[in-house]
């Protein structure tokens, strides 16, 4: 039941990524063809961390996807979608900047291998950042860090309180995370 399958190998070295990659596409190619599906493949390349948690520095070896290694990807794989490294993080930084996100190198890929791409690892970029991107056919944000956050403090905040009935203290909770995914949206849609 699923439209869209993620692939991420971004750590291990570009050809392991390839063929696990190019496994995944041939699955994918067949399960449509067998079931007149359109489920769609996106797959990441370039390492930005791993992992949805707050820390407190840049992990260590990431390293952003050249233009060179995203084309030859891409003419390999045959994503749908290309989840590049270019300045974004997984996870959030806590008490430290976020890297500027590079939406020249997002231009420059999507030019060169004419797939939409997908921002991994957005959560606590700037606006400017992320419009910035989206300019440059980004076409896919992912803030999940960003959501988990909102929603861990807003239940932290809420359990606190003299309720017992979860219905009542759920629902601070479910209005902190609406609240920011419309201003993401709000962001997303050049509307903010």
């Amino acid at each position: 039941g699923f439209d869209m399958v993620i692939y991420d190998n971004a750590k291990g070295d570009v050809e392991e990524n390839i063929k696990v990659a190019k496994q995944c596409r041939e699955f994918i190619d067949t399960y449509n063809k067998e079931n007149s599906k359109d489920v769609l493949f996106e797959a990441e390349i370039g390492y930005i961390g791993s992992g949805s948690e707050v820390r407190t520095e840049l992990p260590s070896g990431i390293q952003k996807t050249s233009v060179e290694t995203a084309t030859y990807f891409v003419q390999e794989v045959r994503p749908d979608l290309l989840a590049p490294a270019v300045g974004n993080v997984h996870g959030m930084l806590k008490d430290v900047p976020e890297p500027n996100l590079d939406e020249k190198l997002c231009g420059e890929i999507y030019a060169a291998t004419k797939v939409p791409l997908v921002l991994h690892g957005a959560s606590g970029n700037t606006k400017e950042d992320i419009q910035a991107c989206i300019k440059n056919r980004v076409a896919m944000v992912h803030v999940s860090t960003e959501i988990r956050v909102a929603y861990k403090n807003a239940l932290k905040e809420a359990v606190n309180g003299e309720d017992l009935a979860a219905y009542k203290y759920l629902k601070p909770v479910r209005d902190a995370v609406q609240k920011l995914i419309e201003e993401k949206i709000s962001i997303f849609s050049f509307k903010n």
